[in-house]
């Protein structure tokens, strides 16, 4: 399954993979040797992210209940572990340097739409 995420007038990203089981949630972008700027991972049911094994450096975007967003880790790079947030429910993870560019903050609202 792949979805469009906005914020606003914007398209963040248009080409993000969903991690709704746990296989898919396992491996996540391990396997990805590299992103452009319109693609992304959604990982449900998901509070923390290690990026043991990957190839190369994300932002994380946490996200609540409410579709909002707790907190953003950016240019998490191979090898790290993101901190631990409660509050989340999802994680959406970006290429690097992408929640920058759309100037992504805490509280902003996130909508999601199937392509």
């Amino acid at each position: 399954m792949r979805i469009k995420i906005c914020c606003g007038n914007n398209t963040i990203a248009d080409d993000v993979r969903v991690a709704d089981n746990f296989f898919s949630r396992l491996v996540g972008l391990l396997s990805t040797p590299s992103m452009s700027d319109n693609q992304g991972l959604l990982i449900k049911r998901c509070r923390q992210v290690h990026c043991i094994g990957m190839r190369f450096a994300i932002d994380v975007v946490f996200i609540n209940k409410e579709n909002k967003i707790v907190a953003i880790e950016s240019n998490l790079k191979p090898g790290h572990f993101s901190k631990y947030y409660s509050s989340a429910v999802n994680v959406l993870e970006l290429n690097s340097g992408v929640s920058q560019k759309f100037e992504l903050c805490p509280d902003m609202s996130l909508s999601f739409m199937d392509i």
